[in-house]
Formats: structure tokens, sequence, C-alpha cells
């Protein structure tokens, strides 16, 4: 598990949300890879994950934290903050699931138009990821950067697939679960505690 400092953690979030409504730098830092890489304790369960992105030395780097420990009562909080580089996209990675490969396929294709609309939106940018624990069944994971189609003003909803290095793991538990927040509905801003400090 990498560690860095509290204040190097909420610093790389107030890099991301410098450029959240930042078309043309979003999409520079988003071009930088498609997937990250994060582990867990073998046995471990989470009701929920966050995944926040953040800019870190000038690289596209997701902070993966369990929620039961994104609060002001955890002591040192960073301990159990992953940092997570983005990666360019794997040679040979395989993902059988259509329904998974259209939606990395949509980031591909669309992530561009995408983040011009999807800035103009009253949510803006996404700040974090919402997670179910139910998603990881394993200890290692790579995980993409997708887009869902919806009926909204941008056609897309920002996701990520949850890959366990040996195919999609139980996809159909998780292909409508994974949300960027905001909105944060049906979760509270305060839940993301990384965020209250960053914004500080």
């Amino acid at each position: 598990m990498n560690v860095n400092t509290l204040p190097e953690i909420t610093q790389s979030l107030k890099n991301w949300e410098a450029i959240r409504q930042n078309p043309a730098q979003l999409t520079l830092y988003l071009k930088q890879g498609t997937y990250f890489n994060v582990s867990f304790p073998e046995g471990a369960e989470y009701d929920v994950v966050h995944a926040y992105p953040g800019i870190d030395n000038g690289w596209l780097t997701y902070f993966v934290i369990p929620a039961m420990y994104d609060k002001p009562t955890c002591v040192n909080i960073q301990d159990y903050v992953q940092i997570c580089p983005i990666m360019p996209a794997p040679l040979g990675q395989e993902i059988p699931e259509p329904e998974a490969k259209q939606r990395m396929t949509n980031w591909d294709d669309d992530m561009e138009q995408w983040i011009k609309k999807q800035v103009l939106t009253p949510e803006g940018m996404y700040q974090a990821f919402a997670i179910p624990g139910d998603d990881f069944q394993s200890t290692d994971y790579h995980i993409f950067l997708a887009l869902r189609t919806a009926v909204n003003a941008t056609g897309y909803v920002a996701d990520l697939i949850i890959d366990d290095e040996s195919g999609l793991t139980n996809a159909s538990a998780f292909f409508d679960t994974v949300r960027p927040v905001p909105p944060f509905k049906p979760y509270k801003k305060s839940a993301f505690y990384l965020l209250t400090l960053a914004e500080q």
C-alpha cells in the first residue's frame, strides 16, 4: 500500500479541482491512461470504497480508500489511502463481457466530446467515485475508466469497469452500481472526508 502525506494527497485533489471545469486540461490528463491498479488485503470486506481523482506530480492519479476510513475520526487517514497512478491500456488485455468492452470503447472514442459537455452541467466533472464493496471479490484489480450511456445532456455517465485480472468479476452485480459524485445522493458530501480536507 502506497503512503503519501495527507498534505500531498489533499494537494493532489486540489490540483484536480483547479482544472475540473477546464475541458482542455481535463482532456490532457484523462488521455494519460485508461486504467489504474488497486489491491486489497485478502478477506477484506468493505461496504463502499471511494476513489478520488487527483493530479500528483503532473500525473493523473486515483486515491482509493475504503469509506470506513474516510472520516474525520480516522487517525493517520493517509495510511489507508492507496495511490493509484493512471496507466496506459495493457497490451492484450481481454475483457470478454460485451457491455464492459462497449463502455471502455465509449471512453476511448467519446471522452473528449463528453468532457466538453460534462463541464457545462450543474454537477461538472466528477470529484470522486463511490464503489460498492461487493465489486471486490478478490485482492488485485485493474479499474478501467469508462462511459455508460445515459439519457442526459451528455449522453453518458462516468463509470468504472472493475477487472480482477482473470476476467470481470460478477459483472451483472456491479455494472450500474459505481457512482460518480457529484451528484452525491444517496450519499452525503460529508461522507467524502478527503474532499472536505481538500476544500480547506
